[in-house]
């Protein structure tokens, strides 16, 4: 556990992986991956951590967060996935067969028109489970914010509004994405739902 109070702890990268790991679960303040420019940046959660926050700093290099096996990544508040700044650079969430759980909300944020710059999060085979609203950026493109599905599977606990080319929802194989709250939520999209 990290007791520093409301700070940021930054992952930056050096152009090698680097791993939050450890031997018992770890708590951490606001986790920002990058700052600025510079390096790619991998990082592989290899313990189950819990985040106030995750913030994908806006790159012009690769940024990617990756939940290996069995592990889960706990998010407090919001995920923020900023778009890349140059093209064919991603800002990526693999959840692979982890779990990943967002309390707050999923902001995708960036204003390129260029599909070549992607924030996605991708869920191969483990769970991502979003507890607040969806946030798209504001661009007219809609293969800028992805999330894919394979065999896993991606949990919405609020209703989800995709106006017109706000983003990409894409099953890829045999998983499931679930609309399910008290609330009744639901997929708005193109003015039916």
């Amino acid at each position: 556990t990290l007791t520093a109070g409301a700070v940021t702890l930054t992952m930056k990268g050096s152009g090698t992986t680097q791993t939050i790991g450890g031997s018992s679960a770890l708590t951490l303040p606001t986790l920002q991956i990058g700052s600025g420019n510079g390096a790619d940046i991998s990082v592989v959660v290899s313990q189950n951590t819990t985040v106030a926050a995750l913030t994908f700093s806006t790159p012009d290099k690769n940024r990617t967060v990756t939940i290996n096996s069995g592990k889960t990544l706990t998010v407090t508040g919001n995920l923020t996935l900023a778009q890349p700044t140059k093209d064919n650079m991603a800002s990526l969430l693999s959840v692979g067969a982890g779990t990943c759980t967002v309390g707050g909300n999923l902001i995708f944020s960036g204003s390129n028109n260029s599909t070549k710059r992607i924030a996605k999060i991708a869920v191969t085979s483990g769970t991502f489970t979003l507890g607040g609203t969806l946030t798209w950026m504001s661009n007219s493109a809609v293969a800028t914010e992805v999330i894919t599905v394979g065999t896993g599977t991606v949990n919405f606990s609020s209703s989800i509004t995709q106006g017109d080319k706000s983003g990409t929802i894409s099953l890829t194989s045999s998983g499931e994405i679930n609309f399910n709250s008290t609330s009744a939520p639901s997929l708005t999209f193109g003015g039916g739902t």
